[in-house]
């Protein structure tokens, strides 16, 4: 089953395909809608496309999520000549925060963190601590 963020990339990726960069525009977060110019997405689109050659089919879209009621999807595109994966941030309204051309090796699920081999978890402790105090106390780990 496909979720809202999945739906509105793939939404997206296909806006580009037939060049609605003014309804891609549309999409964006109100704050962040004046900064971005649907010739500045046809012609970063465009540039991919004279690379990679026209768009030949849409992987599954990967979803995870970003922190702060956002969701980044990672929509694999294949092209006649390569492919690419359009990484695109979505915000829990549903608003565009960003939009990334990446390799092809981007749709992949990010692996969680792992600490370096070097270091040694055990010698670490954690606490829950508060700093300050009253309305600004923020908690802290």
């Amino acid at each position: 089953m496909s979720s809202v963020p999945d739906s509105i990339g793939v939404a997206v990726v296909e806006m580009a395909r037939v060049g609605r960069f003014e309804e891609i525009r549309d999409l964006f977060a109100p704050q962040l809608r004046s900064m971005v110019t649907p010739d500045a997405l046809q012609v970063a689109w465009r540039s991919e496309l004279e690379r990679r050659g026209p768009v030949t089919s849409l992987g599954e879209p990967v979803s995870e999520p970003a922190g702060a009621g956002v969701v980044v999807v990672k929509v694999p595109v294949t092209c006649e000549h390569g492919a690419l994966t359009v990484v695109i941030s979505v915000t829990e309204a549903g608003m565009l925060a960003g939009i990334q051309l990446a390799p092809p090796n981007a749709a992949e699920p990010t692996a969680p963190w792992q600490p370096p081999p070097y270091a040694d978890p055990a010698a670490f402790d954690e606490h829950d601590v508060t700093l300050g105090s009253g309305a600004l106390a923020v908690p802290a780990r």
